[in-house]
């Protein structure tokens, strides 16, 4: 019996040794970057390559990707093993996995239902248009389309990937991106994504063209690689709905329904120009006696700490406000505001809400002005000063901010009070209307 079980052990072993020849000669890197590099305009390299037949299906796994620029090797064919090594290149993965059947090794056609990515970075840079400088390395090859000017994955070029890919898993990603209009540098680090219940018919992206996902990521921005003077950081949490394609030209376009948290320890730094800009009409408030308190070093986000937008075409659209607290005052931003992130162009819709001190000097103020009003006429003037300028008992300055984020116009929506010669007005029209009562009579 031993004997039988031992002969059983020893040809089992040489199954798997023989099975995983077979999985080594059919998957090899040669025949993986052959077939993405006939696909994307780039040169692939690869690291490690492995087959794992201890789980069914078998589970491919892939390490220490680089993509880079297409060279001549790609031109001329040059097997991946007989190339010269690559040491870096705009995007990097340490690894990819996804599951194959043995069927669909031999028949050399693999469909991946899952991809999990861990580890991705990419070097980006971004044109005042929002295209990234990554685009081209997966537009379609040269000579394999009649339009080789297609940037990125395309579903109608790929139907058999974008249809039977169900679910994408994106583990400690970063990116480091620069925008090339303004020298801004965008970071994005322990970027987590997982996009499930993805449904694509490439023939009718009008009607199926959709994914959701899940996001956890945190960002920071910084005035140049150069100056690195930082203007914050923000941290996003939560779900957001997907169209992935134009239906009308088929390329990867994703347009992002989003209602994300926002971390604790995200902030804005005052010194930020956008900030700078903006907070110089509460020198407008001199007017009634008050100086401009220093800025602090941080604005952190307030109230519910919600981010509930839409991106679309490179531009971002505020659905909800989005408040921020500085001090004792606070900042808000209305629905309806957008940016353009390539460009930086904007425009936003702000409330500046005064700090409970400064309110009651300004209404303390209003009163006493109106003094020099008849007593019966004062209470109705007082309330209708107040209800012009104030909120839920605090002052609000309405702005308007336009143009580059780095350089904003801000116009000044509220004007705030000559309250005395509203006062004397007041009294004037009244003064009118009892002569021209009492000469009516």
């Amino acid at each position: 019996m031993k004997k039988w079980l031992l002969i059983g052990l020893i040809l089992i072993a040489i199954l798997m040794v023989a099975l995983t020849a077979i999985y080594r000669a059919l998957l090899s890197k040669d025949f993986l970057v052959s077939k993405i590099e006939a696909s994307i305009n780039s040169r692939v390299q690869i690291g490690e390559l492995g087959v794992s037949l201890f789980s069914i299906p078998a589970r491919v796994v892939i390490a220490n990707v680089i993509v880079a620029e297409r060279d001549d090797v790609v031109r001329d064919g040059l097997p991946h093993d007989q190339r010269s090594r690559l040491e870096s290149g705009e995007f990097r993965i340490k690894e990819v996995s996804f599951d194959v059947s043995l069927k669909e090794l031999f028949s050399k056609e693999i469909k991946v239902s899952q991809l999990n990515v861990v580890g991705a970075h990419a070097d980006l840079v971004m044109n005042e248009t929002g295209e990234l400088n990554i685009e081209k390395l997966f537009a379609a090859p040269p000579g394999t389309s009649e339009k080789n000017d297609k940037k990125g994955l395309n579903a109608k070029d790929s139907p058999g990937f974008v249809a039977a890919l169900d679910r994408l898993i994106l583990k400690d990603a970063s990116f480091d991106m620069v925008i090339k209009k303004t020298g801004l540098e965008m970071i994005g680090r322990d970027v987590n994504l997982d996009l499930s219940d993805i449904k694509v018919n490439p023939n009718a992206l009008e009607l199926v063209n959709e994914a959701h996902m899940q996001l956890d990521a945190h960002f920071e921005a910084f005035s140049s690689k150069k100056g690195r003077l930082k203007y914050g950081q923000i941290g996003l949490k939560g779900p957001a709905r997907l169209r992935l394609f134009d239906p009308a030209t088929g390329a990867l376009a994703p347009d992002a329904e989003i209602d994300f948290m926002i971390d604790p320890s995200s902030y804005v730094s005052t010194k930020a120009p956008y900030v700078v800009k903006l907070y110089e009409v509460t020198e407008q408030l001199a007017k009634l006696g008050l100086q401009s308190k220093p800025l602090p070093e941080k604005l952190t986000f307030g109230r519910e700490r919600k981010l509930k937008a839409s991106h679309a075409q490179n531009k971002i659209d505020l659905h909800e406000p989005v408040s921020m607290v500085m001090d004792d005052w606070e900042l808000v931003f209305e629905g309806g505001s957008w940016v353009e992130l390539g460009s930086e162009e904007h425009r936003s819709g702000v409330r500046l809400i005064a700090s409970a001190k400064v309110s009651d000097f300004v209404r303390k103020h209003l009163i006493k002005v109106t003094e020099i009003v008849p007593e019966k006429s004062r209470s109705t003037l007082q309330d209708e000063l107040i209800a012009q300028w104030f909120v839920e008992n605090r002052l609000n300055l309405k702005a308007s901010t336009h143009g580059a984020l780095s350089d904003p116009e801000v116009k000044l929506a509220t004007r705030l009070p000559d309250a005395e010669k509203i006062a004397k007005d007041y009294a004037k029209s009244k003064l009118l209307d009892f002569i021209n009562e009492k000469l009516l009579k």
